[in-house]
């Protein structure tokens, strides 16, 4: 089923996985199929990383070789309008009807600093630009575009901004000019989450919960370093005691770290309003199938 039958229907489960600097699908097809029977997965660009492979190729070659529901992210920082718009011809092309925009970070905090920012439109801009060609079947421009798109388009959004109520003005200017679904950053902080759902309710748009699983101890340390993000105690003393093992035993030891934390979190919010969460796993995308399960039983 296609992502704008299933979200409202229950609550849902998607996957994600990112593009890589290769041109060996071998990796990513395998990551995606680790993760079970999640009803989607997000194409995204990794945090910090150019020069990757196309999202949209990937999220083509992803839905080809799985038949899995695919959302492509689309990214402003890249690319101009004409770009944008061929990455999404393209993507109709492959099948891909769904699209997360984000704005991008900037070059000069990636790892690839001399690259040149374009920000030829941001986000809200490139949502007006997809909902004007999904209904008029043409570009900001007027020019004709030959066939029906029929796009679902979602964006970012950032339960633990300060103040809240600027990030849901920019949420609701977005929803003004078509924006179907909002996927948050990842977060661990549950009461964030449950305040942003009472304050975003009114725009009548599902909020999926961002989840983000950790490789390791050292995984947790670094993320704690985004300002945005507080990793709970509890769950870097569970992945501190499995660094204590060794080989297959540690292994297990870190994947139930993640699911037993998770299960409980995904749990305490399932019933609270979100349409569902997306699980982003990297390196361990087997764990989201493992989590599922549970979630399921």
């Amino acid at each position: 089923m296609k992502l704008m039958d299933v979200l409202g229907k229950g609550f849902t489960l998607i996957g994600q996985v990112d593009s890589a600097r290769t041109v060996d699908m071998g990796a990513i097809l395998n990551a995606v199929k680790s993760m079970g029977n999640v009803s989607a997965v997000i194409v995204s660009e990794p945090r910090g990383m150019l020069g990757v492979a196309n999202t949209v190729v990937v999220s083509g070659l992803v839905k080809k070789e799985t038949g899995k529901e695919v959302i492509c992210q689309l990214t402003c920082r890249d690319r101009n309008r004409a770009a944008l718009l061929s990455d999404v011809l393209a993507a109709k092309m492959l099948g891909i009807d769904s699209f997360l925009v984000t704005d991008g970070g900037h070059p000069k905090i990636s790892d690839t600093p001399q690259a040149m920012a374009v920000f030829d439109l941001d986000s809200a801009q490139l949502v007006q630009m997809l909902r004007h060609l999904s209904e008029k079947g043409e570009t900001l421009a007027g020019h004709s575009i030959v066939g029906k798109l029929n796009i679902y388009v979602g964006t970012m959004a950032f339960p633990v901004a300060s103040p809240i109520e600027v990030e849901v003005k920019r949420l609701e200017r977005m929803v003004g000019l078509g924006l179907n679904f909002m996927v948050t950053y990842p977060t661990f902080n549950i009461e964030a989450l449950n305040r942003f759902q009472s304050e975003t309710k009114r725009l009548g748009v599902p909020v999926i919960v961002g989840v983000r699983m950790l490789q390791d101890v050292r995984d947790a340390r670094r993320l704690n370093e985004d300002p945005r993000v507080t990793v709970p105690p509890e769950l870097i003393d569970s992945l501190e005691k499995a660094e204590k093992l060794r080989g297959e035993e540690k292994a297990n030891a870190r994947l139930e770290a993640n699911i037993s934390f998770f299960e409980g979190f995904i749990e305490s919010i399932k019933g609270k309003g979100f349409a569902g969460c997306s699980i982003y796993a990297p390196g361990i995308e087997q764990a989201v199938s493992q989590l599922a399960s549970r979630l399921q039983a």
